[in-house]
């Protein structure tokens, strides 16, 4: 039976905190041992914790063997982890007026309508920034003028509180027009 895999055991890892923690003694030091200040309880826990954790992942017998070998994502996962990820970078770049980035996430395909944690798309993150060039990339790309974010309010609701009227007015059109 396969011992499982282990990049360092634990009495090993142990080791290496000590030392690290303590320090070690050189040929030139004095063999008197150096003081240790007293480990407060949740830096025990911790270590503890941390090696207990360390273990479970390091673990790479298959389950026919008792061991839990870590599962591996399906392709439908990785693609909506990369959207995800992708469609994060859509809206900072928007948001900062990066006309560069964002026509290279349109080429990669990235969901012009994804959303941040608020809820804004890219057209709304430009739209209250004021990146006119950006927000007509993103119309002439296909990005939803319609929608509206956790607050309710549109890409050209936000460019308008934030005073940018020519870009209220290219939303507000094209939020029309897809209707």
């Amino acid at each position: 039976m396969p011992q499982p895999t282990r990049l360092l055991s634990v009495a090993a890892i142990g080791a290496l905190i000590a030392l690290t923690i303590g320090g070690c003694a050189t040929e030139t030091e004095s063999p008197t041992p150096a003081p240790v200040e007293a480990k407060k309880p949740e830096q025990d826990n911790f270590l503890r914790d941390w090696a207990d954790g360390l273990e479970a992942t390091q673990d790479q017998r298959g389950p026919e063997e008792g061991g839990t070998a870590p599962q591996t994502p399906t392709v439908a996962e990785l693609e909506a982890a990369l959207g995800v990820v992708s469609g994060h970078v859509l809206v900072e770049a928007a948001g900062k007026g990066d006309l560069k980035q964002v026509e290279q996430e349109i080429t990669r395909g990235t969901d012009l309508n994804a959303r941040d944690k608020t809820g804004n798309t890219a057209l709304m993150a430009a739209a209250a920034k004021g990146h006119v060039d950006v927000v007509r990339k993103l119309l002439e790309a296909g990005a939803d003028a319609s929608l509206t974010n956790k607050a309710g309010k549109s890409a050209a609701q936000l460019a308008q509180a934030a005073g940018f009227q020519e870009i209220r007015a290219l939303c507000a059109d094209a939020a029309a027009s897809s209707q």
